[in-house]
This record gives structure tokens, C-alpha cells and sequence, in this order.
């Protein structure tokens, strides 16, 4: 079975029609036209420029029968009817796509015919798009340099034939809001260079989310608090650690009220080098059910100064120690209940 090289066009295989293909015209580059001004002896010449280019090539439609190859003959005239230039695509060529649009008579007789298109730019455009980064600066590609007085010189290397535009993506490290790009063509300035708005930019960052073992481990320490920040008859005796599901008292310690263990993550500083935010979100998943009634517990989630001193807090209290009954209660700088709301401790309610 012999094989027919594979021509696309628009998207569609013309090639699926064809038996053959055959005298494939691209020749050498484009047309070029010289502008000259006549002198006695021969021209002056004035300047030169790239025209169009053609492109054409041989076939024969499949099919037996009259009918097969009018069928076929149709579909080819409906897939090359365009209006505007699109992608003509060679196998042999994957990596050039024309953008051509049919130009003169496409002629036919019997069962072949020659297919005519003009590529009005006179050039193909490659699809194998090269990418100059940090990580292969220094190659085959071009070099990157980041220079002394906060400046950056990149060097690109175009392996093409052709004059190629670069395009450029740019992300800045700091809320500068200005960039500065020169070439040997000229410059381009985006944006302020004092930065006059009078505004920082801001924007939310997340300083802890623990949801495996290593991420509480690098986190979380001990606390060398004997209680609780909020309530000191909450004693902090015991101990907790991460187990398979989560957190979980190891050892509860002792008291008269509740006691248990206690672990201290310290707020480390944002972007910026700042500790603290006037707004921020604290969020904690629980699994919360008492196994019987009458079970009792606390969870508490405390906020405090460098010298421990309670500053705001919530958590999950339950005291109920006849039914089901649990409470989330919010408390203030004051150590005072703020807020409290009733649910039930049973599996799966929410």
C-alpha cells in the first residue's frame, strides 16, 4: 500500500481524498521585488522587499467510479472555499504552518488536478515555540543576566531565518508597578517608577495550614503554660500529638476541672517582615461526639502576646454531663464569653 503524504488544511485532511500526490512546488524563500530607477547605463537600485509566495502540488482523487470521485471532488472544493488565509500544513514540514488562501484556477480533468494557494505573507510560521527561562539561560536558547544596579540584559538567540519578534512575560518581586524594556529598536516603559499612588499592595497569605503529620511537627511545640491562657483552672498537664486522624490528647494529666495538653504555634512574620494583621482568618477542623452520654470536653483555640497573655480566643465546651448538649463559645480580651451557640455532639451531625 503505497503512502500519501498528509496535507492539511484549515484543520481538514485534503490528503484523505487523495491516491496520489504528486510535483510539490515551494521552492526557495519568497518572490522578491527590486525597486530600481533607470540610468543611462543600466539601474540605480533603491531598495528590495519580500512578495508573496505560491504553493501548488499534483493529485489524484480516489475512487473507482464516476461517482466516488465527483463525491470527492466536491468535498475538496468545499474544504478549500475561503475567503481568508488559513493553516496549510505538509507532513514533511511539520513544524511550518502557511497561511495561504486558493489563488488562480484549480484545474481538474477526470480524476486529478493541481491545487493552487497564495501565502500572502510569503512566509511560514513556526509552531515550535522556543522558551528562554532562568533554567536553560546560558544555552543554546540565550542568556539571562541580572545585573548589579537591579537591572536585567537578556541576550536571545534566533535560530530562525526570519526577523522574529520576542514575547515577553514579566513578573515582578516586589510591588514596584514599572517596567522598563529597551532593545535596539527603542523602549517601552509600563507603569510608574515613583510609584505616586500613595497605595501598598496587599494581598492574603496563608502562615500555617497543618493537615499532615510533618506540617504539625515543623510547626507546633510544647507549651511551657501550665493552663489554659483563658481560664487558669484549665491546666495544661497533659499532653497531645499527632496521631493517624489528627491531633489527640496522649496523656490528659490531672485536676479537679478540666486539664489536658497544650501545644503553642508562634506567628511568624508575612511577606513583608510584619507580624501581626489588623484582619486574618483562624479556621480548625474537629471531630467532635461524645460516645456516651454524658461525656464532657474542651477545645479550645487561644490567641496571646509574646509574654502569654490572652488577647481573644474559641472553642468547643462541653459541660453537659447528662445528655448531648455542647456549646462553640467565642471569648474576648477580657477572657469574657462573646458569643455561644448549641449543638449536638452526635456522630455525623454538623
Amino acid at each position: 500500500m503505497k503512502k500519501v503524504m498528509k496535507i492539511t488544511y484549515g484543520g481538514a485532511e485534503l490528503s484523505k481524498f487523495f491516491d496520489s500526490v504528486t510535483n510539490i512546488k515551494r521552492n526557495i524563500g519568497s518572490t522578491w521585488e527590486n525597486s530600481t530607477e533607470k540610468l543611462g547605463n543600466g539601474v540605480d537600485f533603491l531598495y528590495n522587499s519580500r512578495g508573496s509566495k505560491g504553493i501548488s502540488f499534483d493529485y489524484v482523487l480516489k475512487g473507482i467510479f464516476f461517482s466516488e470521485i465527483n463525491h470527492n471532488k466536491e468535498q475538496l472544493a468545499s474544504l478549500v472555499n475561503t475567503k481568508e488565509p488559513i493553516e496549510l500544513i505538509f507532513e514533511d514540514e511539520p513544524n511550518k504552518v502557511w497561511l495561504a488562501l486558493p489563488d488562480g484556477e484549480q484545474s481538474f480533468d477526470l480524476d486529478s488536478g493541481t491545487l493552487n494557494f497564495l501565502v500572502p505573507s510569503g512566509e511560514a510560521v513556526s509552531v515550535d515555540t522556543k522558551k528562554l527561562n532562568e533554567a536553560n539561560s546560558g544555552g543554546e536558547l540565550g542568556t539571562i543576566t541580572h545585573n548589579a544596579d537591579g537591572s536585567t540584559t537578556v541576550i536571545i538567540n534566533n535560530a530562525g531565518t526570519l526577523e522574529t519578534p520576542p514575547v515577553l512575560s514579566l513578573t515582578s518581586s516586589s510591588e514596584n508597578g514599572y517596567y522598563g524594556i529597551a532593545t535596539v529598536n527603542g523602549v517601552m516603559e509600563i507603569g510608574n517608577k515613583e510609584e505616586i499612588d500613595g497605595f501598598d499592595y496587599t494581598q492574603s497569605e496563608t502562615l500555617i495550614n497543618a493537615k499532615t503529620q510533618a506540617d504539625f511537627t515543623n510547626n507546633f511545640s510544647p507549651s511551657t503554660l501550665a493552663y489554659s491562657p483563658q481560664s487558669s483552672i484549665i491546666l495544661a498537664n497533659g499532653s497531645l500529638a499527632w496521631k493517624t486522624d489528627g491531633l489527640r490528647a496522649t496523656t490528659f494529666g490531672t485536676g479537679s476541672s478540666f486539664h489536658g495538653g497544650q501545644q503553642v504555634f508562634e506567628v511568624p512574620a508575612d511577606s513583608e517582615g510584619n507580624v501581626g494583621a489588623v484582619n486574618f482568618r483562624s479556621d480548625f477542623n474537629i471531630f467532635a461526639r461524645a460516645d456516651s452520654l454524658g461525656q464532657t470536653g474542651l477545645m479550645q483555640v487561644m490567641f496571646t502576646d509574646a509574654d502569654d497573655k490572652f488577647l481573644f480566643g474559641y472553642g468547643v465546651y462541653k459541660i453537659d454531663n447528662k445528655a448531648n448538649t455542647a456549646k462553640f463559645k467565642f471569648w474576648d480580651s477580657d477572657k469574657k464569653e462573646r458569643s455561644s451557640i448549641d449543638f449536638k455532639a452526635n456522630n455525623a451531625e454538623k
